[in-house]
């Protein structure tokens, strides 16, 4: 079931970015990055901190 892109969704970029990092289960990560790719990021600086935050240290 696909979401609006306009909305939320009740989540935000924090709290998706939380989950996917915290998720062991290949087939939620998968559902959680395409929620993510529905978020409407306007700022660079939004964009930037999501690639810092994903990335493995």
């Amino acid at each position: 079931m696909k979401k609006n892109s306009n909305s939320k969704s009740g989540r935000d970029l924090q709290s998706l970015v939380e989950a996917i990092k915290s998720s062991d289960v290949v087939e939620n990560r998968v559902e959680l990055l395409d929620e993510l790719g529905e978020l409407d990021l306007t700022e660079k600086s939004e964009v930037a901190s999501l690639i810092e935050s994903l990335q493995v240290s």
